[in-house]
């Protein structure tokens, strides 16, 4: 999903390195497949399931009394090409009701990686790869992740309330409704011991940078699938998502939700309270979560020492976060890359160029 935020901090932002000039904005969901027909479609098995969803939302709700092409008509899921004229299901209504074997063929790169990594952090205790449509992929990621996390209730006014699964509900729907599907990279969650990870492709025009809940706009990605999946209560109006996510993130943990928006839109969600050898600090504040005291002890991290040994020659942040075998560059900046520096175990080649294009870093001791 893309963001505009008052935080707009560059998590990178010493390096040097710049996201590319965004593209004109398109909305891939509208792409029309003009040989797509029902056939092409589960309407059979779903369109029943996303009429009860919405009148158990709504009982008046016009879907009740509705037929199915005109559900798909008003909902822009049978639309028409202004540019051309041409009309038809787009990618959104295959998506959403498309048989998988369709789904693959207007989509190639549709899937969403589950991994659960608790005992065998290496790789994985549990994975399932899910590319069924929406609706149902849905259900089975937020089934995945029920099934291997806490479900510890908390009262709101009384009422008994299960953070989790609002939790769930609310990181599964911003996946799945506000990815870029035009790209193969494939969205993922997975379930740690203390925290949920989430990460899928998002075009944004900004950084990658940590954006603040309390201060952020969001703008949607593809607004057909969010209209849809609000109407059948599998998501929230555009802004009250969010707002959800920090307040049960809160009553879940007592902590803070981090989201990072940028190529890669990542979702961080604590499961448990701060360790007390940390020190939460006000987001916006550009000083990472964690103390030096903290930091240190991860540094001693037989890991780290090898990534130390192989500075010994200056290397880029990229061939540092190769060598090093993380994924986001987001997490090995602050996680790995900042505290090092922070701790005088490395040095940069440009220390007074900070964003030169040339960075490169080497270990202190040479």
């Amino acid at each position: 999903m893309g963001y505009s935020s008052q935080n707009e901090q560059n998590i990178c932002r010493n390096e040097g390195e710049r996201n590319p000039s965004p593209e004109p904005f398109r909305y891939t969901e509208r792409m029309i497949f003009p040989h797509v027909t029902e056939e092409h479609l589960l309407l059979g098995d779903l369109m029943p399931l996303a009429r009860s969803l919405a009148v158990s939302c709504d009982p008046d709700h016009p879907w009740k009394d509705m037929s199915d092409m005109d559900i798909l008509t008003s909902t822009n899921l049978y639309d028409e090409d202004p540019r051309t004229g041409e009309r038809g299901f787009n990618l959104a209504a295959v998506l959403i009701f498309g048989r998988s074997n369709v789904i693959q063929q207007v989509a190639p790169g549709f899937l969403t990686d589950c991994l659960l990594r608790i005992d065998n952090v290496d790789r994985y205790d549990k994975r399932i790869q899910v590319s069924a449509n929406l609706i149902e992929s849905f259900g089975i990621i937020t089934d995945f992740i029920a099934k291997h996390t806490d479900n510890p209730l908390r009262f709101i006014n009384d009422q008994k309330v299960s953070p989790r699964d609002q939790i769930s509900k609310e990181i599964v729907s911003n996946m799945i409704i506000h990815r870029e599907f035009g790209h193969a990279f494939p969205a993922s969650v997975v379930i740690e011991k203390d925290r949920i990870i989430t990460a899928n492709w998002n075009r944004s025009s900004l950084f990658s940078v940590r954006i603040d809940p309390r201060a952020t706009i969001p703008i949607p990605k593809n607004p057909i699938l969010a209209r849809f999946f609000v109407n059948i209560g599998y998501a929230d109006i555009i802004g009250a998502g969010m707002r959800n996510l920090l307040k049960h993130t809160k009553l879940l943990s007592g902590r803070e939700p981090e989201l990072y928006d940028g190529n890669i839109f990542q979702t961080i969600i604590p499961l448990a309270a701060a360790d007390p050898g940390t020190k939460s600090l006000p987001m916006g504040s550009g000083t990472r979560q964690t103390e030096v005291g903290l930091q240190t002890k991860e540094i001693k991290d037989e890991k780290l020492e090898q990534l130390l040994l192989f500075c010994a020659e200056p290397r880029t942040r990229a061939e540092m976060q190769n060598f090093y075998g993380m994924a986001f560059r987001n997490n090995f900046c602050e996680y790995v890359l900042q505290p090092l520096l922070d701790t005088g175990r490395l040095k940069r080649t440009e220390p007074d160029k900070l964003k030169s294009p040339y960075q490169k870093y080497v270990s202190a001791q040479n």
